[in-house]
């Protein structure tokens, strides 16, 4: 119902001293869930904790090994597909095969009706406004953004399910977060 209990509910999942990893995600970050791991009784591997683009790489790939990988969908159809584009992958790659668990953390806004919808949002919505927030500074034309977008969704990964049972879990909130 609330982000509050989703965060109960990731904390109540995770056994203390796993290791953990996640993607970007504005989502984890507006319901708190970033600074409780990297606080709490986890060994944490944060990509964006390295020193240089080399050291973020190298972090990136080791997250592919963790006990439990957090990230959110930028899409889920009602029927339960997750619809996720990624500028280099690194999320994906995690839903795809790596992590022994992966935790989707989503906001009812992102729930679209059906998966032709849940694609639209992600090229309309989604992406513009995930390049926006990590490269604002960049972006000089609306042209521009609508470019950069359409790179960012060259990776499009639809999942509807997990060859791995109970691999991934979906935990949807009932409020609007994220992007």
């Amino acid at each position: 119902e609330t982000k509050e209990k989703a965060v109960e509910k990731v904390l109540e999942i995770i056994p203390k001293n796993s290791v953990i990893s996640w993607g970007g995600s504005a989502t984890l970050t507006e319901i708190g869930l970033i600074d409780l791991l990297k606080n709490g009784e986890y060994y944490v591997l944060d990509a964006r904790a390295g020193k240089d683009a080399g050291e973020m790489d190298k972090i990136a790939h080791q997250a592919l090994n963790v006990d439990y990988y957090i990230m959110s969908a930028n899409a889920i159809s009602a029927s339960g597909e997750l619809v996720n584009a990624d500028g280099i992958g690194n999320r994906t790659a995690a839903l795809i095969y790596g992590p022994q668990n992966v935790i989707v953390i989503v906001g009812i806004n992102k729930v679209e009706q059906n998966l032709d919808a849940a694609v639209l949002r992600v090229k309309t919505e989604s992406a513009p406004l995930t390049v926006l927030a990590y490269n604002k500074s960049e972006i000089a034309s609306f042209e521009e953004l609508l470019d950069k977008a359409k790179i960012a969704c060259s990776q499009l990964v639809i999942t509807n399910r997990s060859t791995f049972k109970d691999r991934i879990k979906v935990i949807l909130i009932g409020e609007s977060l994220g992007f």
